[in-house]
């Protein structure tokens, strides 16, 4: 059983609400949010949205922005939650909060105990073995805990949007200037930033420089030449330098 079946058993439940305005001021809320955060409460300065003023207020009339498993602190409590922002009006933003802490928590349990069977059942295998094998299954085990854990995201700012980017879905990245073009198996993101700036986000696990302009994901190579690579039927060029540390890392080295 996965987070979405869990979570959809409790969905039934009505989500707390709050509604604020374009500097973050409270202007209702549920009776016991409202109790909760008082009447100084700013929604930008006391939250996780600090620093996401300028993309919320882009958001246009009915347009939402949704953030999934955010650690917050609620009566007291650490809790795991679903929110989603929709612009009302001009001046009005609603902020729908699906408490999933029980759904989170149990997944998380769940993982837990996977992986201390992984890490038994390794421990059990190598008993007998030498030093060698023994690195080897340690290295395995890396490889398992690693592809596991939960998709990682990365936080872009795109056509004035805050999007929430599962890095498994990008083929590569292209310097444009000022800005970064980051393909992705359904669409192109348009990103101004710098590409070092870009790079320096991205798990070296999973992505690698090839070229001045281009940073590649490894399981997205469909065949490599000798100075260039293919992926998703394009042909990227590669420094000869960048190959030698891709092969390296992809243990053709």
């Amino acid at each position: 059983m996965n987070i979405e079946d869990l979570k959809a058993k409790a969905l039934a439940r009505r989500a707390q609400a709050i509604i604020f305005d374009g500097d973050g001021a409270v202007k209702a809320s549920d009776e016991a949010l409202g109790n909760f955060l008082g009447g100084d409460f700013n929604w930008f300065e006391d939250t996780f949205l600090s620093g996401m003023e300028t993309s919320i207020r882009s958001l246009t009339i009915r347009e939402t922005l949704s953030f999934q498993c955010v650690q917050m602190t609620l009566s007291g409590k650490e809790r795991y939650c679903d929110i989603t922002i929709e612009r009302l009006a001009k001046d009005q933003w609603l902020c729908l909060i699906y408490d999933f802490s029980a759904q989170y928590r149990k997944v998380f349990e769940m993982q837990q105990q996977r992986n201390l069977a992984e890490i038994k059942s390794h421990k059990f295998e190598r008993t007998n073995t030498s030093l060698s094998h023994d690195n080897e299954a340690l290295r395995k085990l890396y490889e398992e805990l690693k592809d596991s854990a939960a998709s990682e995201y990365i936080l872009i700012r795109a056509d004035k949007l805050l999007v929430n980017l599962d890095l498994r879905t990008i083929n590569y990245l292209e310097a444009y200037g000022d800005y970064v073009k980051i393909h992705t198996t359904d669409r192109l993101y348009l990103v101004y930033s710098t590409f070092a700036k870009i790079e320096a986000t991205l798990p070296p696990s999973d992505f690698s420089r090839v070229h001045r302009s281009y940073i590649v994901r490894h399981d997205k190579i469909e065949n490599i030449d000798q100075l260039s690579l293919s992926i998703a039927s394009e042909v990227l060029p590669m420094g000869k330098t960048y190959k030698t540390e891709l092969l390296r890392k992809m243990g053709q080295l």
